[in-house]
């Protein structure tokens, strides 16, 4: 059984317990020894072309995020759906493989498990967790460009909503971005000029954009009521018409039940009309909710009437 140098273990240990072959020739192993070791009953398991693990069990996440940087070598640059995950995005796209940018010039052999992408427009590298990441504007839009419009406005939403990033910078990731994607991460970013601040609020705007009855609603609309203010998801000020998204991501738990139960008798106590639907509704029965608002809008508009008149 070969020795394994000491200096190769403490690369192995720096690098999430990973080794390169290159890293192990030039520890002094041979190509016989490095074969031997990687056999199928060896005590190193191949990860990746030419990236080996030196320990026993499933790789984590994090191994694998390791293995693909040191698959691509120098220049690596981890981006798309992969730094989405890092982040613990509740909208990040669902792909299990790596998504890692390439130099243009490098030329490298696909792996199922990554998505390699040459592009002559490397980023400004960030280091999280002890991993080369592109900036959050710049992983989102590679993110968006590979997803559904709708999963891309979910995305772009979340990192500006839980300000990981700007719309401006965005904007600059978008004007710069390789083309294949491109319109659909532009589409996306124009749906954030709408005022929506989560991918529920950008499905109840398309829900009422289909509605011959119903004026665009006031998105995120401040309110003062009794000297509180008071901020509507999104609401008619004219009728008196306010519709919550029910997230358990913002009113769901704790305080913000508390608060959200407050706000909403302060509404109620005012005159207005709120109407309350969950995210899953939003998807699932989108007919049935722009009936609901429908319904209440004209019932509030034949109230303000007789007021009115009154």
């Amino acid at each position: 059984m070969p020795r394994i140098p000491d200096d190769l273990r403490r690369t192995a240990a720096a690098q999430d317990g990973l080794v390169t072959r290159q890293q192990a020739r030039h520890a002094g192993l041979t190509r016989h020894q490095i074969d031997w070791l990687i056999r199928p009953d060896g005590r190193w398991r191949v990860v990746l072309r030419g990236v080996y693990s030196v320990t026993s069990g499933a790789l984590s996440r994090r191994q694998q995020y390791r293995a693909a940087v040191l698959y691509v070598g120098d220049g690596a640059v981890l981006t798309g759906p992969t730094v989405m995950e890092m982040l613990g995005l509740r909208y990040a796209p669902t792909d299990r493989r790596v998504h890692v940018l390439v130099p243009e010039a490098r030329r490298l052999r696909q792996q199922r498990a990554l998505v390699l992408e040459r592009t002559r427009h490397l980023p400004t590298v960030s280091t999280r967790d002890g991993l080369p990441t592109a900036s959050v504007a710049r992983a989102a839009v590679d993110a968006a460009r590979r997803s559904s419009r709708r999963d891309a406005r979910a995305v772009l939403a979340e990192v500006v909503q839980r300000r990981l990033t700007t719309i401006e910078a965005l904007q600059r990731e978008v004007d710069a971005a390789h083309s294949v994607g491109t319109s659909t991460a532009r589409a996306a970013l124009d749906d954030l000029g709408t005022g929506a601040a989560s991918a529920p609020e950008l499905d109840l705007v398309r829900i009422c954009e289909r509605s011959a009855l119903l004026p665009p609603p006031s998105l995120n609309h401040p309110l003062t009521l009794n000297g509180v203010p008071v901020v509507a998801d999104a609401c008619w000020p004219d009728v008196r018409l306010v519709v919550e998204v029910d997230s358990t991501e913002h009113h769901g738990f704790g305080r913000d039940a508390e608060h959200t139960s407050r706000r909403r008798a302060a509404l109620t106590a005012a005159g207005w009309v709120v109407v309350s639907v969950s995210p899953a509704r939003l998807q699932d029965d989108p007919d049935g909710v722009l009936g609901d608002i429908e319904a209440a809008y004209l019932s509030q508009a034949a109230s303000s009437v007789r007021a009115s008149a009154g």
